[in-house]
């Protein structure tokens, strides 16, 4: 499994799983990223050779993302991934009902979509989405004041 995180809001915004373990399931992730979201100014990984891999090296030259590497032997200079990698684990569950890819897949997805939606992220004091949805919300208010918000959601909602 691959995985892309927002480093902003812990948010999961891509992922991808496979039975290999190399650039191609590293590229599918960043491509699911990508696809419903802005493209990121830095991007940080461990030394894997699937990160370092000629292909993850050369999409991110192509696509002007600056490539932020962890020193050798350094977990901790990655620790979002490698946290959300032991939550999810636990919060996975066993694998030993699993008869096919499909349930893995869907196993996978729900667990991450409950990362996202309904996890309590201590730091953030809510779930990544509701985090990032407050943030623009307050962003917002702070940029055209209340009133100004109240009559924009009127005028939309023809009331």
């Amino acid at each position: 499994m691959s995985t892309v995180i927002e480093l902003f809001n812990r948010e999961i915004v891509g992922w991808s799983i496979s039975i290999h373990h190399n650039s191609e399931l590293i590229l599918s992730a960043l491509y699911d990223a990508l696809g419903g979201n802005d493209q990121p100014e830095i991007m940080h990984f461990d030394r894997g050779s699937e990160y370092l891999s000629e292909a993850h090296m050369d999409l991110l030259d192509s696509l002007g993302i600056k490539p932020s590497t962890s020193a050798k032997a350094s977990p901790w200079q990655n620790g979002r991934q490698e946290r959300f990698y032991g939550s999810f684990k636990t919060e996975l569950g066993s694998l030993k009902n699993i008869s096919c890819e499909g349930e893995l897949f869907e196993l996978v997805a729900s667990t991450i979509t409950y990362y996202n939606t309904r996890r309590m992220h201590t730091a953030l004091k809510t779930n990544p989405i509701q985090y990032r949805q407050n943030y623009y919300k307050k962003k917002f208010i702070g940029e055209v004041g209340l009133t100004e918000v109240r009559d924009k959601v009127l005028q939309i909602s023809g009331t």
